[in-house]
This record gives structure tokens, C-alpha cells and sequence, in this order.
């Protein structure tokens, strides 16, 4: 089974010193409120994805968050996947759903409008 990696963190069982400090050496932070390891070096992720695929003995895929709708999908999805320079970066994107409507660059505009009111609040 694959496991899914996402830009809100992955939450792993526990696993020992050793393995904690290589995650944290791969470039992987650490939560403690929520319990969250999340990829703090972008410019590591072949080494993370290394290091948790050896931690839960399994293969893991990163997945994107719709900048939009805010769902979670994986690159492979993507018709552009081949071309994309943030390919298997958790970040943010835009779903094949919210890409193919019609109304997709207004509700776009509108979540850039309402992420910036809510960064610069009118005074």
C-alpha cells in the first residue's frame, strides 16, 4: 500500500532515536503539538521520501493540495506532470477538477483576494 505524503505533515508510529534523528538529518521537521513530522528542506526530498519509505518498510508518493478547492492528488494525475519543475513537491497546485472549469481564473482571483485580505486586514 502507498502512503500518502501531503504539505500538512505525515504522522509516523513511533520509531527510535536513530531513525527520528535521520529524518530530521534528511530535512524533515518535527511538530510536537500536533505529533506531525513535515518536509522543512524542499531541496532534500529524494532523501526524505528515502527515509520514510524506510521507516514504514513501504513506498510513499508525495502528494499536492488544490490551491483552490484545497483537495489532495497526486502528480501522476497530472497531464503536465512530465514538464512540471515542482513535480513530487508537496505545495500547492490546481486540481485536474478545478483546472478543467469553466469558471477556474475567477475562482482562482477570488482565493488569491481572500488570502490576502486575511494576510492585510483593512484597518
Amino acid at each position: 500500500m502507498v502512503k500518502v505524503v501531503t504539505r500538512k505533515g505525515i504522522k509516523l508510529p513511533y520509531m527510535g532515536k536513530e531513525k527520528f534523528i535521520e529524518l530530521m538529518r534528511a530535512g524533515m521537521g518535527y511538530d510536537r503539538k500536533t505529533g506531525t513530522f513535515f518536509i522543512e528542506d524542499l531541496g532534500r526530498i529524494d532523501q526524505i521520501k528515502a527515509a520514510i519509505s524506510s521507516i514504514l518498510k513501504d513506498e510513499i508518493t508525495l502528494a499536492q493540495t488544490c490551491f483552490i478547492c484545497e483537495s489532495t492528488f497526486p502528480c501522476s494525475e497530472c497531464e503536465y506532470s512530465g514538464i512540471c519543475k515542482s513535480r513530487d513537491i508537496p505545495t500547492y497546485c490546481i486540481c485536474k477538477t478545478c483546472y478543467s472549469s469553466p469558471q477556474m481564473y475567477q475562482r482562482y482571483v477570488k482565493k488569491t483576494d481572500d488570502l490576502v485580505a486575511a494576510l492585510y486586514p483593512k484597518k
